[in-house]
């Protein structure tokens, strides 16, 4: 019988990978289009309004909203 004779390294914590990135450019001035991502949580917005202004049905423009949001 033959044996293979493999040496595991001792167990220790793996070393954390360093996290996050980091990209810098010099920026003359402001970006020519600025963009934004508006998430919406149609549930929790459809109560408020309708506890604040008694609709009883979805009666609000998301597009709009979100349009005012980022003026």
């Amino acid at each position: 019988m033959v044996y293979n004779s493999c040496y595991l390294l001792p167990v220790r914590h793996a070393e954390r990978p360093q996290a996050g990135l980091f990209f810098y450019w010099p920026m003359n001035g402001e970006l020519p289009v600025k963009r934004a991502v508006v998430f919406v949580d149609g549930q929790n917005l459809f109560h408020a309004a309708r506890e604040a202004f008694g609709y009883t049905y979805p009666n609000y423009d998301v597009s709009a909203l979100a349009k005012q949001i980022c003026v």
